[in-house]
């Protein structure tokens, strides 16, 4: 009888065993990969014996990277080849023979080598169809958009179905319409996107791939203290509408989190490291490969360097300061009481913890940084309070929200200096959460080759 129970008892724990290896099994990981800009050109403008050269070494070495990783697609944002080193000239423009015919040939000699590793998808982003001035086209080379139409029909504006996932990508060229029959002047990118949107919006996952991202909160997102003219706000507030779950760009030529001011997290993605996203059950995982040698190292893309101190005050309701100006200086803050913050690696700064704060006071926070990589420095702040953003005297960006979302200013409406820069936040307390981060920094490029200044 004793053996009898010794036995039964082993036979449930092999059963419950079995079934934990079968669910392990059955959890099925979604991997897939995404860059921005091969860009390839001619070696030398205009020699075609000089053979073709990409935007960096790595695309030479993508689809063995696709199979070790096991992806199951790539994506491309855009800029796939560069026309215009076709030209004759020295700058390389002025392209108007039937050169661009190389180019595509190019081209699919490049995506069979994909062939039995993995599907990969693509959209154009206007270098494609470079420069024509003698046939009187200001930019576009028409007979290159012609031709890319003819042969890539399902390639314009169009979108793949994998169970619960809709991935879909859209023919942003530097105007989103240039690829439609109406031309520049018609709309039909924004109601295909709406259209496709509207059919597909209880899918679980969907995933939007473009080619020119927003420099700027602001230009996306815009309030009534800075409104940007610019198309792209209909086009954002689509994708927030219908919540999609990620977007990803190229056309900077670099990697970078662009912040999720929509509700859903956007990125850069560029031409030196991957960006590789995992989906597992609710589970989503973004890493930038960054050890392309071993496929090892992968950099958490949301683990971004901070701000690490602060100069804060308290200025109760019923003190009063105007600060209702795009500029602003250090000297405004003079008289005030400061307290020296130390902020630890998640960079966030707690107030309650350091203030007794109160439903309508305001906080001045001060900071000063030197930046790594300057020329090319992006900030983003994450903040439950509504805020004000002046970086070097220039304000950035007026948010009257209690958001508690990502804002990304591109290095392109920011100007900083090597050694010192002041950034001055307007803070003002509205609910319970009371706390903020700046990061600075973040380009996968910087981190990789500064990283020990970085630590620092």
């Amino acid at each position: 009888m004793r053996e009898f129970n010794f036995l039964k008892k082993y036979f449930f724990i092999s059963l419950l065993f079995v079934s934990i290896l079968y669910s392990e099994e059955k959890k099925e990981v979604l991997r897939f990969l995404v860059m921005g800009d091969p860009q390839f050109g001619l070696k030398i403008p205009g020699d075609f014996e000089s053979g073709f050269i990409w935007s960096s070494p790595l695309w030479e070495k993508m689809p063995e990277i696709c199979k070790k990783l096991n992806v199951k697609y790539f994506f491309i944002c855009g800029d796939i080849f560069a026309l215009e080193t076709a030209g004759k000239s020295k700058t390389g423009k002025d392209v108007c023979d039937e050169s661009y015919k190389t180019f595509y040939n190019e081209w699919e000699k490049y995506l069979k080598r994909f062939e039995g590793v993995c599907k990969i998808f693509w959209i154009v982003g206007g270098h494609e169809f470079a420069y024509c001035k003698e046939k009187g086209e200001t930019y576009w080379n028409n007979s290159s958009r012609d031709y890319f139409l003819k042969k890539y029909p399902d390639n314009i504006r169009y979108f793949i179905i994998d169970g619960q996932n809709i991935f879909i990508l859209f023919d942003k060229t530097h105007d989103w319409d240039y690829l439609s029959p109406g031309g520049f002047k018609s709309n039909d990118s924004l109601i295909w996107l709406e259209k496709t949107l509207e059919k597909y919006k209880d899918f679980k996952y969907k995933w939007f791939f473009g080619h020119v991202p927003p420099r700027n909160v602001t230009e996306w997102w815009p309030n009534r203290e800075i409104l940007e003219e610019n198309k792209n706000i209909k086009l954002a507030k689509l994708l927030e509408k219908y919540k999609i779950t990620s977007a990803f760009f190229g056309h900077e030529h670099d990697e970078y989190f662009l912040g999720d001011k929509g509700g859903f997290p956007m990125f850069v993605t560029g031409m030196r490291y991957p960006l590789l996203v995992e989906v597992s059950n609710d589970e989503i995982n973004y890493s930038w490969v960054t050890d392309i040698t071993n496929l090892k190292t992968f950099l958490n893309a949301f683990n971004l360097p901070v701000i690490d101190f602060w100069k804060i005050a308290v200025m109760k309701n019923n003190e009063k300061i105007s600060i209702d100006t795009e500029k602003i200086e250090n000297d405004l803050f003079k008289d005030l009481d400061f307290k020296f913050i130390k902020v630890d690696k998640s960079g966030f700064v707690n107030l309650e913890k350091f203030f007794d704060l109160k439903i309508g006071d305001k906080l001045v926070a001060i900071s000063e940084f030197k930046s790594v990589y300057y020329k090319f420095c992006h900030l983003m702040i994450k903040s439950s309070l509504p805020f004000s953003i002046w970086v070097n005297g220039k304000l950035l960006e007026k948010n009257k929200e209690q958001d508690d979302k990502y804002h990304f200013y591109s290095s392109y409406s920011i100007k900083l200096n090597e050694d010192k820069n002041l950034i001055i936040l307007f803070l003002e307390v509205k609910g319970e959460k009371n706390s903020f981060a700046v990061f600075k920094d973040f380009s996968v490029n910087v981190l990789n080759k500064f990283s020990k200044e970085l630590k620092n």
